[in-house]
């Protein structure tokens, strides 16, 4: 069976996800998260979400830690709240990219732990935004931030892994 990866459509799909998100950090020794996301997206398989990633607009948290990194017109998303492995990972972060970027976002941020940054990097097109801090939002884990720029042109990336991913070339 095929992950169909979309947008939460209701309150039950984002309770379901947010559990995800508490099952997985708990296991990491994290602290859920609470603040309240924007826009959830769910990867779905037989009618179980399997994956979540949240996209948050306002009221972001990592701007206390980076924010004067940040050009000051830059129009800034946080990704964030990501639970799951494998293709449905990239095919949320691909609908994300695409959300925050008909939302008119400029800049899309998400903090990680050290260990999975070349993951982001690699094959998400993010870039190393910042050095490693102590993030109080997962109980004082290492985090680096990383950031992707959403003016980005297929013709600016690189790596033919990305621009398939976000452009379908």
């Amino acid at each position: 069976m095929k992950v169909v990866v979309r947008r939460a459509r209701n309150r039950n799909e984002i309770d379901t996800a947010l559990r995800l998100v508490h099952d997985n950090y708990i296991t990491a020794g994290y602290i859920p998260l609470d603040r309240v996301p924007s826009i959830t997206f769910v990867g779905v398989l037989d009618g179980v979400i399997v994956a979540t990633v949240s996209l948050f607009v306002d009221d972001l948290p990592l701007f206390s830690i980076y924010g004067g990194f940040l050009p000051p017109s830059a129009r800034v998303g946080e990704a964030g709240m990501l639970a799951g492995k494998g293709a449905p990972v990239l095919e949320m972060m691909k609908l994300l990219f695409w959300t925050a970027r008909d939302m008119g976002l400029t800049d899309l941020i998400i903090a990680v732990h050290p260990k999975h940054k070349d993951f982001y990097t690699r094959f998400l097109g993010f870039e190393g935004f910042g050095s490693e801090v102590s993030c109080p939002s997962v109980c004082g884990a290492p985090a680096v931030l990383l950031r992707l720029n959403l003016a980005i042109k297929a013709t600016d990336l690189k790596s033919k892994h990305i621009r398939s991913l976000f452009f379908g070339e």
